[in-house]
This record gives structure tokens, C-alpha cells and sequence, in this order.
């Protein structure tokens, strides 16, 4: 289900937002009110043998109309981003209950499911390795991977290097590309599939997330496909 609570708390951002512009613009109105009133009272007292440089005051105002200008620049791009950040947010609350396939190296497994596992190779190495470790960081899992470059899946049926039944949780999906010259590293390119379970709005910047099973968050952004199962 969609996690409420954060979106009513950024939705108190953003409203928090469209009233920081609105308070702008009304000091700044009251301020440009004021300045006219000195102005006016020191042309009305100016000494007529030393008036005021018109030029001085004419540079003060301009300089009230830019800001004014940029206040409600700013307002109209904080409602621009109000509706593209709901469009996104309505877009991710259809995949919840689907399965995403996202940039994340966290996969849940529970009493029965096994893992779908992706990730991509450059073809330069000579031995490609997945490895699966719990939440405790131990080494649960390590089984061969495919070599060629390219995009590949896998699937970790969730049972040990020994065929026993993990137990249900969260496990982190590490790939490993060995070289020619023996230097093992990481595969950077690793994707996981996950039920997604619901929607949020992050704070600040961060935008909407996917909110998949066992709490995991990660960003809409993310998302590479949605599959039914």
C-alpha cells in the first residue's frame, strides 16, 4: 500500500514551498511600498538648489522590478515541479503489486521464491562470478556466470552452496568478472527484480521512490521494466 505518511509529509513541503514565494513577494511589495513613500516625501522636501540624480532613484526601482521578477519565476517553477513530481507519483503508484526490475543489489527471498538476477559483462573477462550474502554479510551463495558480453539473467533459486533452504530475508547480489591476468572486480551493472509493495516522495530532491518487499527503497528513476510477476 502507499506509504502515506510520506506523502502527506512532503506534500507539507511543498505547500511549505508555495508560501515561502508567497511571503516573498508580499515583504517584498511592502518594502517597495515604503521606498516609495521615503522617496516621494524626499522629493517633496528636496532642496531646489541640489536636486535629486533621477538616474539614482530610476536604478532603485528597476532593481525592485527584478527581484520582484525572479520571486515569481521562482513560484511558477515550484508549481511546475509540484505537477511533474504527482504526475511521476501517480505514474509508480500503478506498479505497485508488479515486479520491477531496478539498479538495486538487494533481493528478498522468502519461504518458497527464489531471485532474478541481471547484469552485464564488457567480454574481457575470463571467469564471471555471482555471489549472494545475507544480511549478516556471509557468503550464502557463489555460482558461475556467463562471460560474453552483454546483458545476462540469472536466477538464484534461493537454497546455499550446499542445496539447503536459506532463510527468509533480504541478500545482497554481488557479480564479480575475473581477467585474464587474475584481478577479480565488481560487475557494476547489477539489476534485481522485486515486488513493489508501494510509492513515496523523498525529501528535498530526491523525488519519488519505489518503495519493493522487505522496505527496500530505491528511486523511480531506477526502474528499467515492470513485469506482472
Amino acid at each position: 500500500m502507499v506509504d502515506i505518511s510520506n506523502v502527506l509529509g512532503a506534500a507539507s513541503g511543498t505547500t511549505s514551498a508555495y508560501s515561502q514565494s508567497d511571503r516573498s513577494l508580499s515583504a517584498l511589495s511592502e518594502d517597495f511600498d515604503s521606498f516609495l513613500k521615503l522617496l516621494t516625501t524626499q522629493l517633496k522636501n528636496q532642496d531646489p538648489t541640489a536636486p535629486l540624480d533621477s538616474n539614482d532613484f530610476t536604478d532603485q526601482v528597476t532593481a525592485f522590478s527584478g527581484v520582484e521578477q525572479q520571486v515569481k519565476t521562482n513560484k511558477y517553477l515550484e508549481q511546475l515541479l509540484t505537477i511533474q513530481t504527482g504526475s511521476k507519483l501517480s505514474s509508480a503508484a500503478s506498479f505497485i503489486g508488479k515486479f520491477a526490475e531496478t539498479s538495486s543489489d538487494k533481493v528478498v527471498i522468502g519461504e518458497e521464491n527464489g531471485a532474478e538476477i541481471a547484469y552485464e559483462v564488457d567480454g574481457t573477462g575470463l571467469e564471471t562470478n555471482i555471489i549472494i550474502t545475507n544480511e549478516q554479510g556471509i557468503q550464502v551463495f557463489n555460482g558461475k556466470g556467463k562471460t560474453e558480453s552483454g546483458r545476462h539473467v540469472g536466477f538464484w533459486d534461493g537454497n546455499d552452496d550446499s542445496g539447503n533452504r536459506v532463510p527468509a530475508g533480504i541478500y545482497t547480489v554481488e557479480v564479480t568478472s575475473k581477467s585474464l591476468d587474475g584481478n577479480v572486480e565488481d560487475v557494476t551493472s547489477v539489476y534485481t527484480k522485486n515486488l513493489v509493495t508501494g510509492v513515496q516522495l523523498g525529501e528535498g530532491e530526491e523525488g519519488v521512490n519505489l518503495v519493493l518487499a522487505g522496505d527496500i527503497t530505491v528511486p523511480f528513476d531506477q526502474v528499467r521494466y515492470v513485469t506482472q510477476y
